[in-house]
């Protein structure tokens, strides 16, 4: 299941077989979340930490800080720390 904006749904839907729910403002965004959200405690995202590698986030700081005011506590996803370090070492060769 993705969650995206109306704007991004044709690049999406063409890409992968996964359900789509679309929102085209804040206000909707924030239902889908709060719904699709709603038996979770803790949620795992993609965002760079400390901004090691700042073009690698998939979910922007006011997304994340709206999915914490929902009381769900955020965790950092393990798939940047090991692009990131399989990056590094791409660069020391």
């Amino acid at each position: 299941m993705i969650l995206c904006h109306e704007l991004d749904v044709l690049q999406i839907s063409q890409s992968n077989d996964f359900e789509i729910i679309k929102y085209t403002n804040w206000q909707e965004l924030k239902k889908h979340l709060k719904e699709l959200l709603a038996d979770c405690k803790i949620v795992m995202m993609e965002i760079s930490e400390d901004g090691m590698l700042a073009g690698c986030n998939y979910v922007d700081y006011g997304t994340a800080k709206m999915i914490e005011k929902l009381n769900k506590q955020l965790k950092l996803s393990n798939i940047i720390s090991v692009f990131a370090d399989s990056f590094r070492q791409f660069e020391n060769i």
